[in-house]
């Protein structure tokens, strides 16, 4: 089974709603700190999903609003429909948050039963300044190349 990539929402200038999650700019950034050559092929070895299905929002200060009441009851449904899933990366600390999923980021959390391994990966939108640090940028590399690994060409 794929591994699966679950990102926030839409981003403000999807065309349709049914678009592919994680296939705009973050994903494209994704797919390079992985070794692949586009989002393209990220999409190819890799299943996705977003915790909301519409754009929720600005934020007041910077970034996109989250509505993180609303996405708990959303993250339990995506586990129990991916309960069979044994890869889950969460796409941003907010998302993790509503996973209840605390690790650092690029450390996985694998659980015996059901088998999974999990970990979130800090959201790759411009705003997250956490990538400005190239130890940080290594150390997603490193992770998300892991997490592709048996599935890359």
């Amino acid at each position: 089974m794929r591994p699966l990539f679950i990102g926030q929402a839409p981003g403000p200038g999807a065309k349709s709603f049914d678009e592919r999650a994680l296939g705009g700019r973050c994903g494209a950034r994704l797919a390079l700190l992985a070794g692949l050559p586009n989002v393209s092929a990220l999409l190819d070895i890799v299943d996705t999903r977003n915790v909301f299905d519409a754009f929720p929002g600005r934020a007041e200060r910077k970034g996109d609003r989250f509505p993180h009441a609303e996405a708990r009851p959303r993250a339990q449904t995506i586990l129990a429909e991916e309960r069979d899933r044994e890869v889950i990366v969460f796409v941003g600390l907010a998302v993790a948050a509503a996973f209840a999923f605390t690790e650092p980021p690029c450390v996985w959390r694998r659980i015996a039963i059901p088998r999974r391994a999990l970990g979130v990966v800090p959201h790759p939108s411009g705003v997250n300044t956490w990538y400005n640090d190239p130890a940080n940028v290594d150390i997603a590399r490193r992770f998300l190349r892991e997490a592709v690994k048996a599935f890359a060409p």
